[in-house]
């Protein structure tokens, strides 16, 4: 999948594509639904499927002042994008200056003199342009005058719930992880690099940990122990992770910190890259009054964990 950053750039091999227009955090099932659009329709068309997209997120531009966490890693997001067959992603940067194109310059500019586009699909609520004055009836308009095909995808509506990256969000906030993993399509995942160091606690309470540090700047699950797969160098393993700040301990986290205990795995993976994917919410962080408390608790949510395994298999499908 080639990623382009400059829309003055654009190839002549990609000019005539289908393409989605949005900012896609979470690549959850609304945006699945809309990509697969594009990707069905290219196909149909006998061209390539394409994504715009912004960088950095638009609310990180329009709203400086609040609090902006992305669902996913922008290197996640065009993970994502090439395996459902997306050739293509314009990642535009999203900047003061180009909050004051107008839509009308974004679409004769960008859609049709830089990128020649031949369909256009979007969400049912999609704005763009200077205060947000185009939209989707905007398209519609030029679609109606044969300067691009246009389809619009509805709200997609899973168990009475209208998916959208905010709701998922909400979600995470009370480590609903059943339910975030329905809305996104797939598993919950945190990626990182176990440090060096930070295992000490775990060998400690005899529960030895691979340690990761978590970025700023996404929106995280609850605090708490979760069951989980972690995937690391080709295989599977299951254990449980602690996600918080140790507040049991002297010295606190600064900041979120992933505690991951494997269960029957005994390997050196300092430095080593692990992906974990979430499962099921067991409790909640909690500070403990000394530390043989807090040993008798995680031999309890190991427990737990097992029992979740034994009894309710369908969660690592």
């Amino acid at each position: 999948m080639i990623i382009e950053r400059n829309w003055h750039n654009i190839s002549a091999e990609n000019y005539n594509s289908v393409i989605a227009l949005g900012s896609f955090d979470g690549i959850h099932l609304g945006h699945q639904k809309l990509i697969g659009e594009a990707v069905r329709l290219a196909k149909q068309l006998n061209t390539k499927p394409a994504v715009l997209t912004f960088s950095p997120h638009p609310a990180k531009i329009l709203a400086p002042n609040k609090t902006h966490c992305l669902i996913l890693p922008e290197e996640k997001k065009y993970q994502l994008l090439a395996s459902m067959g997306i050739e293509m992603v314009l990642a535009i940067k999203f900047d003061a200056v180009f909050t004051q194109m107008s839509a009308q310059d974004f679409i004769e500019k960008i859609l049709l003199n830089a990128l020649k586009v031949k369909h256009i699909i979007t969400g049912y609520n999609f704005h763009f342009g200077y205060a947000k004055q185009g939209n989707t009836l905007l398209l519609q308009e030029c679609s109606d005058q044969g300067k691009f095909g246009y389809t619009q995808i509805p709200q997609v509506i899973i168990d009475d719930h209208h998916v959208s990256s905010s709701l998922i969000k909400e979600y995470l906030g009370y480590g609903a992880i059943g339910v975030v993993c329905k809305l996104l399509g797939r598993d919950y995942t945190l990626t990182g690099v176990v440090q060096q160091g930070l295992g000490k606690a775990g060998n400690t309470l005899g529960f030895p940990t691979a340690n990761i540090w978590l970025e700023n700047g996404y929106a995280y699950p609850a605090r708490g122990v979760y069951l989980a797969t972690v995937k690391h160098q080709g295989k599977e393993y299951v254990g449980i992770i602690n996600l918080g700040k140790r507040p049991t301990f002297k010295k606190s986290a600064r900041r979120l910190l992933l505690e991951v205990h494997l269960f029957d795995f005994n390997q050196d993976i300092y430095n080593h890259k692990l992906e974990i994917n979430l499962k099921a919410f067991i409790r909640p962080e909690v500070h403990f009054s000394d530390i043989k408390s807090l040993r008798e608790q995680i031999a309890r949510d190991c427990v737990a964990a097992r029992y979740i395994l034994n009894n309710a298999r369908i969660l690592l499908k």
